[in-house]
């Protein structure tokens, strides 16, 4: 399974993780200067389309913009 990252403007990641063993996703989000670690959304996905939505939603709530292709880069997985 993969872990998806994207990127918000310079300042805010959005993530999507596979949860072991379940077969689903786990949202997040987080500013990287905030100490305070990451936001979480309160369920988790079946779907990998859906659970990368939700993470758009809860970065675009963090950094408080509407996601665009010339704003926020692209959807990179990595080997979790």
């Amino acid at each position: 399974m993969r872990t998806w990252r994207r990127l918000h403007g310079s300042e805010v990641i959005a993530e999507v993780a596979p949860v072991s063993g379940f077969g689903t996703w786990r949202v997040s989000a987080w500013n990287i200067d905030d100490p305070t670690g990451p936001t979480h959304h309160n369920r988790e996905f079946q779907l990998l389309t859906e659970a990368l939505a939700a993470a758009d939603r809860l970065a675009s709530e963090i950094l408080e913009h509407t996601c665009n292709d010339s704003h926020c880069g692209h959807w990179l997985a990595r080997a979790g």
